[in-house]
């Protein structure tokens, strides 16, 4: 089992995966062995492992990882294609996300009195970004003459975010202590980066104070941000390039959410009460 486990490692290292996404496959493939100990790997015995996953309650989208995990160790560490191949895709829920309006962010905001803390989560709303991205940000990514941080993005992929003059206002201001290698969320003194653990809890604690009665995450700062922007009347292609999406199709599902202003409405149903324009 162990020499299967350094393959598939080797396998993602090959494929420069992120050290996130190589824990995230190898501990699936860890338990898929662990699992099977002295049977063959078989295409039924692996449709009975997700069955076995189901009955354990995992969600959807932890099934579709172990999936996603099984396929590529089955494909290029055993080098069986066609078992690969044969592995059912798991089917992704559709569900919507409960987007903040722009005054439960700026609750949220306000009731977090640390400014240090306040300017993280500034920044993590307005720049639309991963926790990941965020965490992975040092001074030396903001440049203020030209408004905008380098952002270290999902799969390897940078790309820069403007900044408005009010972000840099507040990010001169509270965090002009931290030397140009420091990490933007650091403690107070720099000596440390805060964890995803830590701001997510920044984040619950700003809502709890903001009396937001909704289940509040660092990832439904950014599911908002691009909905505001969205509703805004912001060009479609623009928030694909603050989100980092690949596909325009992922930046389109705000479509779903987003709220059509009240004259948009009043004016596709004027028809029904007899009135012209």
């Amino acid at each position: 089992m162990m020499k299967q486990i350094e393959k598939l490692k080797t396998e993602l290292d090959a494929r420069r995966m992120s050290e996130k996404t190589i824990l995230n496959y190898v501990r699936p493939v860890e338990l898929f062995l662990k699992w099977h100990s002295e049977r063959k790997i078989t295409e039924e015995s692996i449709s009975e492992y997700g069955a076995h996953l189901r009955r354990c309650g995992l969600s959807t989208a932890t099934m579709k990882l172990h999936s996603c995990a099984i396929r590529f160790f089955v494909r290029t560490v055993l080098k069986k294609e066609k078992l690969a191949q044969n592995i059912p895709p798991i089917r992704q829920e559709s569900k919507l996300p409960i987007i903040l309006s722009k005054e439960e962010v700026k609750r949220l905001l306000d009731c977090t009195s640390n400014d240090i803390h306040r300017t993280i989560l500034t920044v993590l709303y307005t720049c639309g970004l991963r926790l990941t991205e965020l965490i992975s940000i040092k001074i030396g990514d903001i440049d203020f003459d030209r408004k905008n941080i380098l952002i270290h993005g999902k799969g390897s992929k940078d790309r820069f975010v403007p900044i408005g003059d009010n972000v840099i206002g507040i990010i001169k201001k509270n965090m002009s202590h931290l030397a140009y290698d420091k990490y933007f969320c650091s403690t107070q003194d720099g000596s440390r980066r805060l964890s995803l653990r830590t701001i997510s809890a920044l984040v619950e604690s700003g809502a709890r104070k903001a009396k937001i009665n909704k289940r509040v995450y660092p990832h439904l700062l950014r599911h908002s941000r691009a909905t505001h922007l969205l509703e805004s009347g912001t060009d479609i292609r623009y928030i694909q390039l603050l989100l980092g999406h690949t596909s325009i199709l992922s930046t389109a599902s705000y479509t779903h959410v987003a709220a059509i202003p009240d004259e948009k409405l009043e004016k596709n149903t004027e028809f029904l009460f007899g009135v012209t324009s």
